[in-house]
């Protein structure tokens, strides 16, 4: 859509490129929803009886859910890694604990007995 100032009114060619755009948007969000291909097309039936207030409002419900889906695919990511972190710090710090205690064995063994 061009930029227009604010002198300039709003044409209807503008409106239908603007309404062009929000279908196109709502069309990509209601394909990439992770329901069956009957519950899309019963959606798409229902927009057409929306207005333009319910229509915007369903597209925004709908990208939030894209990005709470998305987030949520990425922090089970992170919080596994932060597990697989947490499991080799613990490690190590077992082994150098067990490896300080060996030490300390083999120096008492080393002493001379009273």
């Amino acid at each position: 859509m061009d930029d227009k100032s604010n002198n300039q009114p709003i044409t209807d060619e503008d409106l239908k490129q603007a309404a062009a755009l929000v279908g196109q948007k709502l069309a990509v969000l209601i394909t990439s929803l992770n329901i069956s291909p009957e519950a899309k097309t019963n959606l798409a039936g229902v927009v057409t009886l929306m207005n333009e207030k319910q229509i915007l409002e369903l597209t925004n419900v709908l990208e939030n859910l894209m990005a709470h889906e998305a987030t949520k695919d990425l922090d089970e990511k992170l919080e596994q890694q932060v597990k697989d972190i947490q499991e080799k710090y613990a490690a190590k710090v077992k082994k150098g604990n067990d490896d300080a205690m060996s030490a300390i064995l083999e120096i008492e063994k080393q002493l001379p007995q009273e």
